[in-house]
């Protein structure tokens, strides 16, 4: 059968009439073969492509699901540490906690403290025991006590003995306690009792300077021996009248 050109009767005819030209609107055999050959390409690259969804939906899900425990593991952590309401009691405070004021007077201003991170000073203005002087002192003993990590001292003081403290200063009323560097000194009106967390310390009042606990010996000198100073007694109750109260011995 002869091939019908673009330029034949046929040919111009085929697009009126389809069924007088069939070789010019039926695909031919290769054609259909071909389209055929293509399909299962796409459907390969279809599963290809929902299966890098599922490992990319998989991946998501993990990673929501890790972070989820590391968030609960931190929140755990904090709440353990932490202090809980009616749980656990908080952890200890540190050598350096401090409760109070550091630097405070009794309210009757004779007996003045300062406290630091290292030590625990107390000065008193008017005082009527009396300490033996130190080797090489030229100025005053007693007026000053001193409790650090070595102990107690009563170091050589130059120049005029200190004054009551003024209104300035803040009082510490009686039956209260100030604390810093692991030392407590305690208001009362008896004077003042500074220790530290070994139970060494001090009562400083106005008649009297104590040294505690029990047989405690003064640390190394400028500290007066307290078994020669008068009134300065190794352990037991402070000297003094008997009955005095209203602004204290302090």
């Amino acid at each position: 059968m002869p091939i019908a050109t673009d330029r034949s009767p046929c040919a111009r005819s085929c697009r009126d009439d389809a069924r007088r030209c069939p070789d010019q609107v039926r695909p031919s055999h290769n054609q259909v073969r071909a389209v055929s050959a293509g399909r299962p390409d796409q459907n390969r690259l279809i599963r290809i492509l929902v299966a890098v969804d599922a490992v990319l939906v998989g991946a998501l899900v993990i990673a929501l699901v890790v972070t989820g425990v590391n968030r609960a593991a931190r929140t755990g952590s904090a709440a353990t540490t932490g202090s809980s309401v009616g749980g656990s009691t908080s952890p200890a405070p540190s050598a350096s906690a401090s409760s109070g004021p550091a630097h405070f007077r009794l309210p009757s201003g004779n007996i003045a403290c300062t406290l630091t991170a290292d030590s625990a000073t107390c000065t008193i203005a008017n005082a009527t025991f009396t300490v033996p002087p130190v080797a090489g002192c030229t100025g005053t003993v007693g007026h000053t006590v001193v409790l650090d990590a070595n102990g107690v001292a009563t170091p050589c003081e130059t120049g005029p003995a200190p004054r009551p403290a003024g209104e300035d200063v803040p009082a510490l009323p009686y039956g209260s306690s100030s604390t810093l560097g692991g030392r407590t000194c305690t208001s009362a009106t008896d004077g003042v009792t500074c220790t530290d967390a070994r139970g060494v310390g001090f009562r400083l009042a106005r008649e009297s300077l104590t040294l505690l606990p029990q047989g405690t010996a003064p640390s190394a000198t400028p500290a007066p021996s307290a078994t020669t100073a008068s009134n300065v007694t190794s352990g037991g109750p402070a000297a003094g009248p008997p009955g005095h109260k209203g602004k204290g011995k302090g």
